[in-house]
């Protein structure tokens, strides 16, 4: 047992430090610059031994530690019972100080010990047993399970007690801690849950940026908090990132010295202050340059100059030693000024400068919102001229930024680890770089003819070697794997150029960093297209329509825009253009980050070019399936993002976030006005129904009744939700669950019949709810319309379409069982989608014997 120590070596305790699994070296570093000799790293943490004094400081000055415990006793526990006489021959009233609050929790099971919450209620029993034995029952309070963490504002002391199992021992610890130190003082009680892993990933990163380099010099250039420059500053200027916090668990030990404690952290506040003053005293000197924050939002904006006031960084803000700016992506020029040499003259600036982000841990991030993330930071490694360390999460930057390697000197070495990217870069020395010559901005004449010109390119050749050395760390943060990756650049030669994108509504031309040269005929393409699609839409009244699908075979990928509404209400909230990208999987031949380069630099051309910004742009993939299915529903998994659109008068609720499809199709426009038309008195049946998109058009046709079929009810009460919005309510619209085919069947032994019927299919379906059968458009749709034809009224019609590009109808078949079709595709295809004749197929339906 380790509760009371010798008196030889009573100062001495044994602790354990836990951490991000991966920053067990960093923690193992930063305990040794504290002056504790005795570490050993371990799976997820660090041991050591140190004196009180030492393990204040360290609680005072850690940033890479997530919690301190103080490690108790080792006792044997093959049962319940030996356990409880283990620990309550314990000394208690050593370890716990009077008037605490006791908590237990336990991890770890064995044979005899099955239970987590039984191993912590019979320790905790054996605590309070052995305490009331010589403490008053005031001086004792159990923690219930129902409670939550005790509040720091009631100033009330929590002895948490952790029992971990592990074969048939137990070792029990004190947190002295207090919680988990990724909790910075500055968040706050609004940040979300993630918050402490995102302040101790920034830690390590920061960590990480202060080993590579000897940068003094920060930027984060797409900032969601100020956990990163915070972090920064504690580590490059040695501050004690916890000297204000006030929620301490070692208050809670009974051997706590209050004056020592109270004098450390004094101390601890002292200099913190003198860091800052020093630092703000750096910068008013001309000898460091003021470290930038770039937001893209105003929320974030007021959200980190809040959490800087709360971390006592007011004056840095203040006095302009830290800006934080708002950037408008297309302009980051204009705020990396702060950064510009020439403003400091007698300036002295040798050291590097750090870029870095945490971006890829926001819990707002999106594939749209990395993408222009990674353009900020590639637009202020062009612009920032000195020795330039880079520092992200985000592996797909870097991958981005590295990619050239692959084909420097032709030798095509695979990269897939980054073992094999430092050794590749440590190959090649900075001397032997190759730079290409910057290209020729056209003249003005031909700028003013050009919908895209090249004004400007500082990029290296595709051989150049633009990295000193890589290094990375692998974090593990919430059961998900991390990069910390480090890039330390010899000169400013970077992968692709920077271009000029002309406004489309007349303004000023957007500066764009683009990966590859082919991108430039894609933004041409985009402008042309966007020209013509705006004369469509004001010419035939359609506020949501196809803009580019797949035109390049370089660039696959279909952009559709909508003019949505945040509300049904369209007065109270206007309508705002959004962007909705659908990936398609590029070809075996064709390198994945190849790919990558042509789709970030498509996205983001993309929102230069539609004035939309990336919050409300929409990325989905579509991959091609085996075994019948189109595509599968991959990058459609965030949370729904709920819009109101208008076509022709009527209002639709979209999502264009959670699922591959949005709830509309936009290729059917021309399709659903005749059903409108052709629906006067008419019993319609809309089966597959989806969101009841041509149910309303019916309804608002003077269809005598609808009646909406589908097998999943999340679509049925969509369609619901839209009737309701174009007031078509009562008993005359029904919405039928259920698999078509068999409800087919059962309404044809009804008697039902319908004088209109609307059929779009999926291509494929194996729901579950069909039990063991699926659904294939080509192989079933012969059955299903000769079942559709049975429910047609005596002069009833019946139309078919689907979107199955390579679907052939079995007419012949069809004919022998009595039913006529007529192909009306070219008729449905609607202006924005004619580049694509099969984009989808529609057919009138009749029964041969009313026809």
């Amino acid at each position: 047992m380790n509760s009371a120590p010798s008196s030889e070596s009573r100062d001495i305790f044994e602790f354990y430090a836990s951490c991000l699994p991966g920053s067990q070296q960093l923690l193992a570093q930063e305990m040794k610059t504290l002056g504790i000799k005795r570490v050993r790293p371990l799976q997820s943490g660090v041991a050591f031994f140190a004196t009180q004094q030492q393990v204040y400081k360290f609680l005072l000055y850690s940033r890479i530690a997530a919690r301190v415990t103080l490690i108790l006793a080792r006792v044997p526990a093959p049962d319940a019972d030996t356990l409880y006489r283990n620990v309550a021959s314990m000394n208690w009233c050593d370890i716990i100080a009077p008037g605490t609050t006791i908590a237990v929790k336990a991890a770890g099971t064995h044979q005899q010990l099955r239970n987590t919450h039984f191993t912590a209620l019979k320790v905790k029993d054996a605590i309070v047993d052995t305490l009331r034995a010589t403490r008053s029952q005031d001086e004792i309070r159990v923690k219930r399970s129902h409670e939550q963490h005790v509040s720091s504002a009631k100033q009330q002391v929590c002895a948490s007690i952790d029992v971990r199992l592990r074969d048939n021992r137990a070792t029990l610890s004190l947190d002295v801690s207090g919680g988990t130190l990724g909790r910075r003082f500055y968040l706050g009680d609004v940040e979300h849950d993630k918050a402490p892993l995102e302040t101790l990933v920034a830690a390590a990163l920061a960590q990480c940026v202060c080993n590579q380099t000897h940068a003094r010099t920060f930027i984060d250039p797409c900032a969601y908090s100020a956990s990163f420059i915070f972090e920064a500053l504690c580590a490059c200027l040695h501050m004690p990132l916890h000297a204000y916090r006030t929620s301490w668990g070692v208050r809670a030990w009974a051997l706590h010295d209050s004056c020592m404690w109270s004098d450390l952290q004094q101390h601890a506040q002292c200099a913190y202050a003198a860091a800052v003053q020093q630092f703000m005293d750096d910068v008013q000197a001309k000898r460091v340059r003021p470290w930038v924050i770039l937001c893209t939002h105003t929320a974030s904006q007021q959200r980190i100059i809040k959490q800087l006031k709360d971390a006592h960084l007011g004056a840095l803000v203040a006095c302009g030693a830290v800006a934080c700016l708002m950037v408008n992506p297309m302009n980051i020029q204009r705020s990396l000024a702060l950064l510009n040499p020439q403003m400091y003259a007698d300036g002295n600036y040798d050291h590097d400068i750090a870029l870095a982000s945490c971006y890829a841990l926001s819990s707002l991030r999106t594939q749209a919102s990395t993408i222009a993330c990674q353009q900020l930071m590639l637009q202020c490694m062009h612009h920032v001229t000195d020795s330039l360390c880079v520092a992200t999460l985000d592996d797909s930057f870097v991958a981005l930024c590295t990619a050239q390697l692959e084909t420097a000197r032709g030798r095509h070495k695979p990269l897939s680890s980054w073992s094999a990217l430092q050794e590749h870069a440590a190959n090649h020395s900075a001397a032997e770089q190759e730079h290409a010559a910057p290209q020729s901005a056209t003249d003005e004449e031909q700028a003013a003819e050009q919908a895209l010109t090249t004004a400007e390119s500082s990029a290296a050749s595709i051989t150049a070697i633009p990295l000193a050395s890589v290094s990375a760390l692998e974090l593990s943060c919430a059961h998900q794997k991390v990069s910390v990756s480090v890039i330390e650049h010899v000169c400013s030669c970077l992968p692709g150029a920077l271009y000029q994108v002309s406004d489309t509504n007349g303004g000023a031309a957007h500066p764009v960093y683009l990966y590859e040269e082919g991108s430039l005929q894609f933004a041409q393409r985009l402008i042309k297209l966007l020209r013509e699609r705006r004369k469509f839409a004001r010419t035939c009244q359609v506020a949501n329509y196809r803009l580019y699908d797949a035109d390049l075979p370089e660039f696959s990928l279909a952009i559709d825009v909508y003019s949505a509404a945040q509300s049904s209400d369209f007065q109270q909230t206007p309508e705002q253009l959004y962007l909705h990208i659908s990936e398609y999987a590029p070809a075996r031949c064709i390198s994945p980050i190849k790919a990558a380069r042509r789709f970030a630099d498509a996205v983001y051309i993309a929102s230069c070019v539609c004035n939309v910004p990336v919050e409300r742009i929409f990325i989905k993939t579509r991959i091609q399936e085996k075994g019948g299915a189109q595509y599968s529903n991959a990058g459609a998994a965030h949370e729904p993002c709920v819009r109101y659109i208008r076509e022709n008068d009527l209002i639709f609720e979209v999502d264009l976030a959670s699922k591959l499809d949005t709830g509309i199709f936009l290729d059917h426009r021309i399709t659903r006005q005749l059903v409108e038309k052709h629906c006067t008195g008419a019993r319609f049946l809309n089966l597959f129904g989806y969101t009841g998109s041509a149910s309303v058009y019916a309804a608002r046709g003077g269809a005598h009744s609808t009646t909406t079929v589908d097998l999943s009810q999340r679509y049925l009460e969509w369609a619901d939700r839209n009737m309701y919005l174009n007031g078509f309510e009562g008993s005359q619209h029904l919405f039928e669950r259920g698999d078509v085919m068999r409800w087919l069947t059962d309404a044809r032994r009804s008697g039902k019949r319908f004088d209109f019927i609307f059929v779009d299919p999926p291509t494929f379906s194996n729901s579950k709810a069909m039990g063991r059968r699926t659904w294939d458009v080509q192989r079933d749709h012969v059955e299903l319309l000769i079942g559709v034809s049975r429910l047609l009224s005596e002069h009833g019609r019946a139309l078919f379409s689907c979107n199955l590009r390579s679907f052939k109808l079995n007419e012949q078949q069809l004919k022998h069982y009595g039913v006529d079709v007529r192909c009306i595709t070219d008729e449905t295809i609607p202006l924005d989608f004619a580049r694509n004749k099969k984009i989808h197929h529609c057919y009138w339906v009749y029964r041969i014997a009313q026809h």
